[in-house]
């Protein structure tokens, strides 16, 4: 067995986690074992990781306790269990989680990139020094897309993609009359238009931008309803701004929700007007939805599966009539064996990735 420990931000509904937890559950426990480092909060499904076989390190950020803290914390894992890889996704920090790994662990170490930009802007000067470490302080760099491992790692770096892949059963086998029952017990009416977005309350999802498209969308369209799947620092700021241009009688706060496929089937059309991305997802899982998607320009174009229902806009004051556009043009749904191929010939194919992935595994602690 491969034992493999996962350091992730956030173990919760998040993009990287459950890109991660898809993966997971795809893979053989035999044959692939994960542990997780994570600075989140206790979630409920964690429990069925731990009932497992997984073990769930909740650790203090070193913003919170301080670096002594926080090589303690890593000090201690790495002294009362033994891995094989240590599998870092550790935002735009991946290379220095790398170095600090490095100090107490022996074995291969895989840095992972998820993002296009370093959030935290006292950190961007530093972002050459982070690039060198990943590079020199891993055994492997692997990616979502090809713009997160050119800016986590330098654009001439050497690296693998690993394509944020989905199970495209989840988002197909849902019960329509489901999705019905949903819109009823939010209080939409069956003829509503219903615009969606998943993503967590915060800067780089660009919620206010969102409602701004929507106030426009809200005068125009009577029928149109906004609905926001996901919790976060941000949520009660963007509700405050709701009221404040009095549209919130159509925008529906439904917090963090692990039915995802559910709420795809009930929108008619997925918004992500993010400001920056690594691949998102959530954007290949509205594909697999068939969901037409508009997102921001700044995101990964490499997300478009192909499938001819995806737009990319800019998110600038200009560009707001041609998202209320946009959002509420009509469009075909393709079929499900469409999606099939084009999920396939693009590498979004869930069980071909996580072959892709486990060969990695294999052929690094060979």
């Amino acid at each position: 067995m491969i034992r493999i420990l996962q350091i992730v931000p956030t173990l919760g509904y998040g993009g990287v986690a459950q890109f991660l937890l898809n993966y997971y559950k795809q893979m053989d426990k035999n044959e692939i074992r994960f542990d997780f480092i994570t600075h989140g909060s206790i979630e409920a499904f964690h429990q069925e990781l731990i009932d497992g076989g997984s073990q769930i390190f909740y650790f203090k950020s070193i913003g919170k306790e301080g670096l002594k803290y926080y090589l303690k914390q890593l000090k201690d894992v790495f002294e009362n269990n033994t891995y094989d890889i240590v599998h870092t996704h550790d935002g735009h920090l991946v290379g220095l989680t790398a170095f600090f790994c490095r100090r107490y662990f022996k074995g291969k170490i895989i840095c992972h990139a998820h993002t296009t930009l370093c959030v935290n802007p006292r950190h961007r000067h530093f972002m050459p020094m982070f690039r060198w470490m990943a590079r020199h302080n891993s055994d492997k760099l692997l990616g979502c897309g090809v713009l997160a491992c050119q800016y986590i790692y330098g654009k001439n770096s050497k690296f693998k993609v690993i394509h944020n892949a989905v199970d495209i059963d989840r988002f197909q086998q849902v019960n329509n009359e489901d999705a019905l029952a949903l819109r009823k017990q939010l209080g939409i009416p069956q003829d509503a238009f219903i615009i969606g977005h998943v993503g967590l309350f915060s800067p780089p999802k660009n919620h206010f931008y969102l409602v701004r498209i929507f106030e426009k969308i809200y005068h125009l369209h009577k029928n149109a309803h906004l609905v926001l799947v996901g919790g976060g620092e941000l949520q009660e700021d963007v509700k405050q701004e709701c009221k404040r241009k009095g549209i919130e009688n159509r925008i529906h706060f439904v917090g963090k929700q692990s039915n995802i496929p559910l709420y795809m089937r009930m929108f008619n059309v997925f918004a992500l007007p993010s400001r920056w991305e690594g691949l998102p997802v959530v954007g290949v899982e509205a594909q697999a939805a068939g969901l037409h998607c508009v997102m921001a320009e700044a995101i990964d174009h490499d997300v478009d599966t192909g499938l001819g229902i995806v737009n990319f806009l800019p998110t600038t004051e200009n560009a707001l009539d041609k998202w209320e556009i946009t959002l509420m043009k009509s469009y075909a749904s393709p079929c499900r064996k469409d999606i099939e191929i084009a999920m396939k010939a693009t590498g979004y194919e869930i069980k071909g990735s996580v072959n892709s992935l486990v060969n990695v595994y294999k052929d690094i602690v060979k």
